[in-house]
């Protein structure tokens, strides 16, 4: 099993013999490394792909200007970020494919082999952190490895550094990569036609367009999530972005509608605020007339208790959930494949029209309305105010082991983990927190998914 997988695009190494120093160098690290993919007779690529992925403890991404457009690396990223094990590198400074903006990467724009660069060692601290020391021995004194590009690569736009404040910080600074004979010779400069100064006015323009792309990417983030405070988190984050009046409006009327929902009945309820241990228990009926001795709750809650009267639970979990109704459709929009639910709003897109009909034919059986979401990457529906029920056959389902949820933080990543194994990865601790409260506290037992990797529907049954 090999310690480390590269995906990469075949220019990067044959044209500019760019990957194999960087195999060497993590070899180097006592690590065991692979990245040259060879298929056996009588097997499919995606099969062996696939199984190179699932048995390398991380995936290294190395984005360039040739793999960014390739969907066979992208391909491998999706698979690698579903699994939990993706650590991306910039080797040109390139935005990198939408869905993976918000990883952070490491910057090798301007590395040439040192294995003291400031960049190279964030790189190795961060496979350290996500899968330990390598199992091999490493080859001490060691400072510099062997990096001599065949051909002139020029880029001239900076790559995202860590704490270097983001994409965008990145894509304004202004740099030319000059690889000249061979030496890894590095000018930060304006390059003009003439190979010294690039014009001005074209740096602006790509800018410009930069700036457009990662203001949408930012948009359909809240559109998705569509709550109130996602559209006030993408105007702190864009004051001045394109789509700044859509979301003023928006917020408005989610303030009117929930100034018009009804308060929600808590008639036989007994009020009690108790903690997770308690909550799950009586989620699942394991909780008897006589408390452990470990937990304390009073009386009248175990009275209730024991003669079955405990209906419901005011305790509040922070939920976003919005009433879609129960006639669910997809509409096919230039292309697209939209979920739409009876109140006539967009809920999320699938990538074709057999995942598309598979997803309306799942949440129809379940019986499902509301649709809830924390952050972008966790979203959930609820038949009412509980998780839908049932096996439906031929389903993609991960058990959920409420005694063991947890939270845990790995490569910069804040993974709910469902045992041993990562179930969601959440942008902070925050949101990582959230949804493990909601997890216990609707008694979610098993998490779904439909097209996976990359899975284009997610949703719970207790």
């Amino acid at each position: 099993m090999a310690d480390i997988f590269i995906s990469y695009k075949r220019e990067d190494q044959e044209e500019h013999g760019r990957v194999r120093p960087i195999a060497e160098a993590l070899r180097a690290e006592g690590y065991d490394v692979f990245y040259d993919v060879q298929v056996p007779p009588g097997s499919s690529w995606e099969d062996v792909l696939q199984s190179k992925i699932n048995a390398a403890r991380a995936v290294i991404v190395l984005w360039s200007a040739h793999s960014v457009g390739s969907d066979w690396v992208k391909e491998e990223a999706e698979m690698a970020k579903h699994a939990g094990k993706l650590i991306p590198v910039f080797l040109d400074a390139v935005p990198p494919p939408f869905g993976f903006a918000r990883i952070e990467g490491a910057n090798l724009v301007d590395w040439d082999g040192d294995l003291t660069h400031i960049e190279w060692k964030n790189l190795v601290a961060a496979i350290k952190t996500r899968i330990g020391d390598g199992e091999k021995d490493i080859q001490p004194g060691l400072t510099r490895v062997a990096y001599q590009p065949s051909k002139t690569v020029t880029v001239t736009k900076a790559a995202p550094k860590k704490g270097g404040g983001g994409v965008l910080k990145a894509l304004a600074a202004v740099v030319a990569l000059a690889v000249v004979g061979g030496l890894g010779l590095v000018g930060y400069s304006l390059v003009q036609q003439n190979g010294m100064l690039k014009n001005q006015a074209e740096d602006a323009a790509f800018d410009a367009a930069m700036t457009r792309s990662i203001d949408e990417r930012a948009w359909a983030d809240a559109k998705t999530a569509d709550t109130i405070e996602a559209y006030e988190k993408y105007l702190s984050l864009r004051a001045t972005g394109a789509y700044r009046a859509d979301a003023v409006a928006r917020i408005e009327e989610l303030k009117a509608e929930a100034e018009e929902r009804p308060a929600p009945a808590n008639e036989g309820t007994v009020t009690a605020v108790v903690n997770p241990a308690i909550r799950d228990a009586i989620a699942g009926r394991q909780l008897t007339a006589e408390a452990p001795e470990t937990v304390q709750i009073s009386p009248a809650v175990r009275e209730a208790i024991a003669s079955n009267g405990l209906v419901g639970l005011a305790v509040d979990l922070g939920e976003s959930c919005r009433d879609y109704g129960t006639d669910w459709e997809v509409r096919q929009e230039q292309g697209r494949w939209k979920l739409w639910g009876s109140n006539r709003r967009t809920v999320i897109e699938f990538p074709n029209q057999a995942e598309a009909e598979r997803g309306v034919e799942i949440l129809q059986k379940l019986g499902v309305n509301n649709y809830c979401t924390v952050g972008a990457e966790f979203r959930y529906f609820k038949a009412g105010n509980t998780l839908p029920t049932g096996a439906l056959g031929n389903e993609d389902c991960t058990t959920i082991q409420r005694d063991r949820l947890g939270y845990k933080v790995a490569g910069g990543r804040h993974l709910v983990m469902n045992g041993d194994a990562s179930m969601i990865a959440m942008r902070t601790e925050t949101e990582a927190q959230k949804a493990l409260t909601i997890l216990r506290g609707l008694g979610a037992a098993e998490l779904c998914y439909l097209g996976r990797p990359g899975p284009s529907l997610t949703y719970l049954k207790r």
